[in-house]
């Protein structure tokens, strides 16, 4: 059993409630499935820790994992082998099982960090289009932040069509990431927020009509045209 609640929360968002962290994984990778079929699917993914636990369950899926192309909604503009890279930690999850540089869309590609220049043009045009993406997969900050939009502390540098480039004032690298009018096109949406540290987010999302709050990820959310699902599990759901 994978879902103990699904409750419709806002008129095109559900929160889903499961038993624990693998049951969530176990969600992510069902709906995954449906969408496979003969031929690829595009999913869209984010960067950061809290889908580390299902990259690592779907990489021991090798038959599900290459009919998968996976994309990056955002990407810290680093060295590929930096620490800070979350094309690197999509790496160290998934390569341990299949090679999936066919399978990935590397961002980092196409960031000259000698020149420090990048195309969002061409970045832009190699991506597909939002109704090419199958689903998307995403965490939320403790800040509420999704992809790199954030509200606080940053500021866009640069942006072209779906792309932009940020600076949060507290890190050394900037950001590239889709923007919040992308991603509200996308027809299916899971969010995942199992951390402690973000209840107060979930919380917020739970209470929003009591209580609005203006975070990114409840932006989202109101904004979006597709389907959203919040997924969390009984722990975390218990101590909002």
């Amino acid at each position: 059993m994978y879902i103990l609640s699904n409750k419709k929360i806002f008129s095109n968002a559900r929160l889903i409630v499961t038993p624990s962290i693998d049951s969530t994984n176990n969600f992510l990778i069902q709906q995954l499935k449906k969408f496979i079929n003969n031929k690829k699917t595009n999913i869209l993914i984010s960067g950061g820790t809290t889908l580390n636990s299902f990259l690592k369950k779907l990489s021991v899926n090798d038959k599900l994992l290459i009919k998968t192309d996976i994309f990056l909604t955002d990407e810290r503009i680093v060295h590929k082998k930096s620490h800070f890279s979350n094309e690197k930690s999509i790496n160290f999850y998934l390569n341990k099982s299949l090679d999936i540089t066919k399978n990935f869309f590397s961002i980092l590609d196409l960031v000259n960090l000698r020149n420090n220049t990048i195309s969002l043009k061409k970045i832009n045009f190699l991506y597909p289009d939002y109704t090419k993406f199958s689903l998307t997969i995403m965490g939320v900050g403790s800040d509420g932040h999704i992809a790199s939009i954030f509200y606080k502390n940053s500021c866009i540098k640069k942006k072209y069509k779906n792309f932009f480039i940020t600076k949060n004032k507290n890190e050394k690298f900037d950001r590239i990431s889709l923007n919040l009018d992308y991603l509200s096109k996308l027809p299916l949406i899971i969010l995942v927020i199992q951390d402690l540290k973000k209840n107060i987010i979930l919380k917020s999302i739970v209470e929003y009509k009591k209580k609005p709050i203006k975070y990114p990820v409840l932006e989202l959310i109101k904004k979006s045209k597709g389907k959203i699902y919040i997924v969390t599990s009984k722990y975390f759901i218990d101590r909002i």
